[in-house]
């Protein structure tokens, strides 16, 4: 419904929760989609602050996914993981106030 009424804060604010509750299931990879979705959303609307935490909330998932199921690393994803870190500062000093 928010979609259709093309309400794209609460659009960004639903995929954002969506994330959260897969998240808790377990799910990384879903949940790194969803936050994605809220990440894309909140920069077309200049919503740094929240494309923050979008990215901050990305960046922990795949973080979650960097350790294998042997217990080892996949560099890859820690790689991935580090750079959305990275980008969340970014995202932070946009709105944050010099």
């Amino acid at each position: 419904f928010a979609q259709q009424a093309q309400d794209w804060p609460r659009v960004a604010q639903i995929a954002e929760n969506l994330g959260l509750v897969v998240q808790e299931m377990g799910d990384h990879q879903e949940a790194a989609g969803y936050f994605a979705v809220s990440l894309k959303i909140n920069r077309d609307l200049g919503n740094w602050a929240n494309a923050a935490k979008a990215q901050r909330n990305i960046a922990y998932n795949l973080f979650q996914l960097s350790t294998t199921s042997e217990g080892g690393i996949d560099p890859d994803a820690l790689s991935a993981s580090l750079d959305h870190y990275f980008r969340s500062l970014e995202d932070v000093g946009k709105y944050r106030p010099p």
